[in-house]
């Protein structure tokens, strides 16, 4: 594994924040080119595949280890009897079966809330054959119904020897039914990254896929999905920020101005993020300091916001800014399991990659001005995530009931996030970190240096013995043009 200098100056970083002795630094870092990988045949073949059984019949669906589900057979999709148990949720819609009665094979499916939205029980349906669904589609059998999606074979014998019709199946964005091949890059959305899901690529294989535009901030996560607003002409958004543009092709301009109009969304959106877990830190009777840090937070992002927007505008050549945030439903009943599985894995984890990466990208970047931006984002991104780490602590303190749902939200948050097999082997723009830009496989080995070498052992540390976190020294970084 690739170490960097800059994940060297972050070892014991958390430690410090959380008041705890952190681990001894060793081994040398790099910062230059890493290898790939390559392989042949199917290189993610069914793992200890177990018949998929509804109400206990068989399904023709065999679930896999490796996070995806293989159709071995077209068959009648068995349905399991109407669900008699109430369902209930802080939003209800429904309360079982019986009040699903709109279509066909009607249930009333739990969904349990993500990014401070609550549970809810709405209804759903699906199918029991493949001619239940349009054209393209097939029946997939499921618990406790089948659910069309799009197909591009029947079953596994449609497909090469040795290699099965799948459909990669995961807490991210699922795939319809393929082929595997041999030039596969994922088998499944659990060997991918955070954010990611393993669909069908341009190449026709599988690939890691980003499932939302990648930004410096915490998402604005509604109903577990990231809300952005759209990019607009406007100039409400923009601050004396001057990059140089001589020397720039017109690719790469346009490149810039993409890759900033994209981070300048995810910043706005990262405002609406803080003022909600502003109120959120209210609704849980946290202490000052925890409240006056996520204020802040909430104005290094408007100012995160204009940087980005500037940059992107000067380097597009015309204004650019955000238009109008969707707040509908983003303020519901507060679950705080919820609240702290998402500053887990958006800020504890998430926080800490954006930092480091900054700090990367502007130890790289050719441009002063690029440079000093990116160095400033690191410094205030450093402080979010501190935020982070002070909350769960925190929280930790007041009810050491809830150590082991953190051990348990960290392990699956850093499964999650680790990089995935298509960034690993995506090799970055020639001169993608010069312009200041983390990309591909540079990306994937820092982050993964980072949670290996940063994450991890905080998470050791600060579910091992009961923390106490240091106070803020309150010192917000100006980020200078």
């Amino acid at each position: 594994m690739r170490r960097f200098r800059s994940v060297d100056a972050r070892l014991g970083w958390i430690f410090a924040v959380l008041g705890v002795v952190g681990p001894a630094c060793g081994g040398s870092s790099d910062d230059g080119g890493a290898g790939g990988s390559a392989g042949s045949a199917n290189a993610f073949p069914c793992q200890d595949p177990k018949p998929l059984m509804v109400d206990g019949k068989d399904t023709g669906v065999d679930t896999c280890a490796g996070g995806i589900v293989r159709r071995r057979e077209a068959m009648t999709c068995p349905t399991a009897p109407p669900a008699t148990a109430t369902c209930t949720a802080s939003q209800m819609d429904c309360s079982s079966g019986a009040d699903c009665t709109d279509q066909p094979n009607g249930y009333c499916n739990f969904w349990p809330g993500g990014g401070g939205a609550p549970s809810t029980c709405s209804c759903a349906y699906g199918c029991t054959m493949d001619s239940e669904c349009a054209a393209g589609q097939r029946c997939l059998c499921g618990d406790p119904v089948g659910k069309c999606v799009a197909a591009e074979c029947d079953t596994s014998a449609d497909c090469g020897t040795g290699f099965d019709c799948i459909s990669p199946i995961g807490d991210c964005k699922p795939s319809g039914l393929v082929c595997q091949t041999a030039k596969d890059e994922c088998g499944g959305n659990t060997e991918c990254g955070g954010g990611m899901y393993c669909g069908k690529g341009t190449a026709g294989n599988l690939v890691c896929t980003p499932a939302r535009s990648a930004g410096l901030g915490p998402p604005f996560l509604v109903e577990g999905a990231a809300r952005l607003a759209e990019a607009q002409a406007h100039d409400g958004y923009l601050a004396a920020c001057l990059p140089r543009l001589e020397g720039l092709s017109p690719s790469e301009r346009d490149a810039l101005g993409a890759h900033w109009t994209a981070v300048g969304l995810m910043e706005h959106a990262s405002i609406a993020a803080f003022a909600r877990f502003t109120l959120q830190l209210l609704g849980l009777g946290a202490p000052a300091a925890l409240v006056q840090q996520s204020g802040d937070a909430q104005v290094d992002e408007t100012r995160h916001a204009e940087i980005a927007f500037s940059l992107a505008s000067a380097f597009a050549g015309k204004a650019v800014g955000p238009g109008v945030l969707d707040l509908s439903g983003a303020l519901l009943p507060m679950d705080r399991k919820q609240v702290l599985a998402d500053v887990i894995r958006e800020g504890c984890i998430g926080e800490t990659l954006a930092a480091v990466e900054a700090e990367h990208a502007a130890a790289h970047a050719a441009d002063p001005t690029l440079s000093r931006v990116l160095a400033g984002i690191a410094a205030d991104e450093s402080r979010h995530a501190e935020l982070a780490w002070r909350f769960v602590a925190w929280m930790l303190k007041e009810s050491p009931q809830l150590a082991p749902f953190v051990r348990d939200q960290f392990a699956r948050a850093l499964l999650e996030m680790r990089p995935g097999v298509d960034e690993h082997s995506a090799p970055p723009a020639p001169r993608a970190l010069a312009l200041g830009i983390v990309e591909g496989a540079e990306r994937a080995a820092l982050r993964l240096d980072v949670l290996e070498r940063v994450v991890r052992p905080s998470v050791a540390a600060l579910t091992a013995v009961p923390p106490t976190p240091k106070a803020s020294a309150g010192e917000r970084v100006a980020t200078v043009c």
